[in-house]
């Protein structure tokens, strides 16, 4: 739905928020001045389509059970988790993918898969998604597409990322069962790591980057999935930032139109931009986002906002950061954009976001919370305008964004579907 308001800055940018911690684990909000949090009916410009929480701004962070079902203590000798990956199946559920295995590329790393049905709020066990014997899978990618999910991935057929290929299965009931895979682009050196879409002229997009030579691109194939084509058509013509960019995150601006940000060495996301569905694209420029080489979320909302998230310093993996743009990136600054981290602490590495909106309008964010646990926040736009972070924990129960307030909580308040 495009969002029909005059472009002027939201009041909420005059007002400052501070976080005060409380005995009892409880953290409270505390508003300085004589402006009030955004109300239930409306965001702060009063414009339509914001999803809402059980009392206006919501957030609920909370962590996955690994695939042994095991909270406390993660089991590093063990499980070593990362990449995660969402989709809302036809259904209702919410979806999540991710690696594990003893260590990063080891024969024992499978896919796994993890749901929140509908009408609830608890993650379940992990099961087994994909498992290639004796090769290490990686880089799972959920699309549904209709009634249809499926799962891009990469299998390691060699001795690293670089000897990958990329393949593809699908499940027609929801994720409980799924095809035999096939390959999307089976020479090696090609990995998947973002979000596909299908574009307003019905083709999808596949963003694929080059391991080895750092580059990025992107496969297209037409609205029955059939056939693939890389693009830029000449592999030497690959998006590269000047120390390397790869893991291209792509929103369609407009119908043709494409942006897409690049995870980069070279300390800040690089932004690059497509006019012709993405068969060519501009050369990449740095924008005004950190990047410590580390992989970002780009969203486009369904009101025409824009959401990214990723870790802002260029030395460090955290914080973890969600920033709202309502002008098309022309700024990631007040008073057109606002600004949360999610995770805080300093030593552990919050890395890897993926971003999705599900049909009640709530955002969904999965991360990897320093590789022994996955993590996902559930959110709307309103957090993001309350300004209001979240402390990291280290156990495993959720945290909560509701009534002004954060607090420690057993499960989150949300329901999966409801809004």
């Amino acid at each position: 739905m495009k969002r029909a308001t005059s472009e002027r800055p939201r009041l909420l940018s005059k007002v400052r928020l501070t976080v005060a911690a409380a005995a009892a684990g409880t953290l409270t909000l505390l508003a300085v001045g004589s402006a009030a949090l955004p109300g239930t009916a409306a965001s702060a410009d009063g414009r339509p389509g914001v999803a809402q929480g059980p009392a206006g701004g919501y957030a609920c962070r909370q962590y996955l059970p690994l695939p042994d079902n095991s909270y406390l203590p993660p089991d590093i000798t063990k499980w070593r988790v990362h990449a995660g990956t969402l989709a809302q199946a036809p259904n209702g559920d919410l979806l999540y993918a991710f690696y594990g295995g003893k260590s990063e590329g080891s024969a024992d790393q499978n896919l796994y898969l993890s749901r929140l049905p509908k009408g609830e709020s608890t993650w379940q066990k992990p099961q087994l998604l994909f498992d290639e014997p004796g090769k290490a899978d990686g880089n799972p990618i959920l699309w549904t597409d209709g009634k249809v999910v499926h799962a891009f991935f990469v299998t390691i057929f060699g001795h690293g990322w670089e000897q990958s290929s990329i393949r593809q299965i699908s499940s027609v009931d929801n994720g409980r069962s799924w095809s035999a895979p096939t390959y999307i682009h089976q020479d090696w050196g090609l990995m998947t790591g973002t979000r596909p879409f299908r574009m307003s002229n019905g083709e999808v997009l596949l963003p694929v980057y080059d391991e080895a030579a750092s580059t990025s691109g992107f496969m297209i194939a037409g609205p029955d999935l059939k056939t693939w084509t890389a693009y830029p058509s000449n592999h030497e013509d690959w998006l590269h930032s000047p120390n390397g960019s790869i893991q291209p995150t792509v929103v369609e601006l407009e119908p043709g139109h494409l942006l897409a940000y690049l995870r980069t060495g070279d300390g800040s996301v690089y932004r690059t931009q497509s006019t012709d569905y993405g068969r060519t694209w501009s050369t990449p420029e740095r924008s005004e986002l950190g990047n410590p080489n580390s992989r970002v979320a780009l969203l486009k909302l369904d009101n025409g906002d824009l959401v990214v998230g990723y870790n802002p310093w260029v030395e460090h993996h955290s914080p973890l950061r969600i920033s709202l743009s309502t002008d098309k990136t022309k700024t990631w600054t007040p008073p057109w954009s606002y600004t949360v981290d999610v995770e805080n602490a300093m030593g552990p590495q919050y890395t890897y976001p993926y971003l999705i909106q599900s049909d009640d309008g709530m955002i969904h964010m999965a991360y990897s919370a320093n590789r022994d646990r996955m993590a996902e926040i559930t959110f709307n736009e309103q957090y993001l305008e309350s300004g209001v972070s979240l402390l990291s924990k280290d156990g495993w129960g959720a945290t909560e964004f509701r009534n002004g307030r954060v607090s420690s909580v057993d499960r989150c308040k949300f329901r999966m579907g409801q809004g």
